[in-house]
């Protein structure tokens, strides 16, 4: 969706493949203006692609809005290999992990005060994650954490590799 020239370069020779997870212009915190470019930028995009592969139906109704056929468009939901169950410490504490972009559509902020009004402070969250896509959210993140005294409880770890996340 960001590269509308490049796209419309090699349309004619090239079979364009498109996956869209999430709408560009649809981020949020945009202003109109970027907003309304980037929809501009993805529907050119779009309209250059054969098919265009999304991860949900909700996706597939945006995308349909953005002038994609439904003729050109398969839902194809992301899945992950099954693991066993985790058992769990034992131990009294909670442990609790996130994992996902520090971006504003994936509602860190609020976790961060649902978990700040917890009567006891028997919980630990591990936030595991970009900060990179949006680094003035990452920044508000930290600055809240610190406002709300849930430093000790709560850290931000990055990207990290499968076997780093399994630890």
């Amino acid at each position: 969706g960001a590269m509308p020239e490049q796209v419309e370069g090699v349309r004619d020779r090239v079979r364009v493949v498109a996956l869209v997870h999430h709408p560009l212009g649809a981020e949020t915190g945009l202003d109109p203006a970027t907003a309304a470019r980037l929809t501009e930028s993805e529907c050119r995009s779009l309209s250059c692609a054969r098919l265009v592969v999304v991860t949900s139906e909700a996706t597939a109704d945006v995308v349909r809005r953005l002038g994609v056929e439904r003729e050109r468009l398969a839902v194809v939901r992301p899945g992950t290999d099954v693991a066993p169950m985790a058992t769990g410490s034992g131990g009294p504490d909670v442990r609790m992990l996130t994992v996902a972009t520090l971006t504003p559509r994936k509602g860190h902020g609020i976790l961060l005060e649902a978990l700040a009004g917890v009567p006891v402070d028997r919980w630990r969250l591990d936030c595991v994650g970009s900060p990179d896509r949006s680094a003035g959210t990452a920044a508000q993140l930290v600055r809240q954490v610190e406002t709300l005294g849930i430093g000790e409880r709560v850290r931000f770890l990055g990207e990290l590799d499968d076997l780093s996340l399994e630890q």
